[in-house]
């Protein structure tokens, strides 16, 4: 019977859509506020989840520097993705085969999905991956992302009530768990000409597999334009290819819109997050602040502070449904 009750409540989360939390805010502090428009950026420790081609364009291959960064939302952190996210980029020399660049990174989720007399569902999933990237020809770059993920599914069920766990006696509710793990492959492609850059990258590009639901393989197209040293506009695309058309809160084709400008050791940043190209209504406003310390001697060169809050206005229209704001911090260094 108890068997039969807990497979009602997993299906029941799953029909209502809950299983598998589908709202996102942004990986990093500085892309979010730029309202999430940065595969053509790429120009900071960010880059090994935007675009691992930018590796190439970020590290300081003279002096070798290396650079770690950690972002993590401040609030809403059971109901939206990429809670945590820890970098680190160095350069890579292998002798006379190439120099390129490369980065390790981590991301942690972990959502309260469903609530109720009967217990609680909560979901957890962890990103492990590994970044390469490499000049192909002057100005263009490749790089590509080895993923792996893991993901567990907890439900506790019933009230708290006492058991025996290895002869001790343990006050606790009854739980049952189940783990699944999967492989991904990004590839992204990064030119830069001047002012203009263009990006590209091609997320789950192997269609990872992971509770028997198979990620879409996520073209992500964009451009960035720097008409001077402290300014920059860029415009994403996401799901170009439209593969997660028919599915739940669609967004195929949208597209992110951000400026970044900098006065002095300062920066202003606002985008527009996953516009409709039809109607040119973004579902959710960014905005963001950021301070950079200078170059200095020793063995931490530089580093940066940044935060972003993301403003997504409350739905549908004309009802008393909520506004929702999500914040942001974090921080790099720079060293060698």
């Amino acid at each position: 019977m108890k068997k039969k009750l807990i497979k009602c409540i997993v299906i029941a989360a799953c029909i209502s859509g809950v299983a598998f939390p589908n709202s996102y805010a942004c990986v990093g502090a500085r892309p979010m506020g730029m309202g999430g428009a940065f595969i053509a950026v790429a120009d900071d420790v960010n880059t090994t989840y935007w675009n691992p081609a930018g590796l190439t364009f970020v590290l300081d291959w003279e002096e070798g520097r290396s650079e770690l960064a950690y972002s993590a939302l401040l609030n809403r952190r059971e109901e939206l993705r990429y809670s945590d996210f820890v970098s680190f980029v160095s350069p890579l020399y292998l002798g006379e085969l190439a120099e390129m660049g490369f980065g390790v990174s981590y991301v942690n989720t972990r959502n309260l999905l469903a609530k109720g007399p009967w217990g609680e569902l909560d979901w957890t999933d962890r990103w492990l991956w590994l970044s390469f990237g490499t000049e192909l020809f002057p100005g263009v770059s490749a790089g590509v992302n080895l993923r792996k993920q893991f993901q567990e599914e907890r439900l506790r069920v019933g009230a708290r009530r006492t058991y025996t766990h290895r002869r001790k006696t343990v006050i606790g509710p009854a739980y049952r768990r189940w783990e699944d793990d999967t492989f991904g492959v990004d590839v992204g492609l990064l030119g830069r000409w001047g002012m203009f850059s263009v990006g590209v990258l091609y997320q789950n590009a192997n269609k990872p597999e992971i509770f028997g639901r198979r990620y879409i393989r996520n073209l992500r197209p964009g451009i960035a334009i720097r008409p001077d040293d402290d300014t920059v506009i860029a415009i994403d695309m996401y799901d170009a290819l439209g593969e997660r058309r028919e599915h739940p809160g669609d967004v195929s084709g949208f597209l992110c819109i951000g400026l970044e400008r900098w006065i002095g050791n300062f920066a202003v940043r606002a985008g527009a997050y996953l516009v409709n190209p039809d109607t040119w209504k973004p579902q959710k406003y960014t905005f963001g602040l950021g301070s950079r310390i200078k170059e200095q001697e020793g063995i931490f060169t530089s580093g940066e502070l940044n935060y972003a809050v993301l403003y997504e206005r409350g739905h549908p229209p004309g009802t008393p449904s909520e506004d929702k704001y999500t914040h942001t911090l974090g921080f790099a260094i720079r060293f060698r």
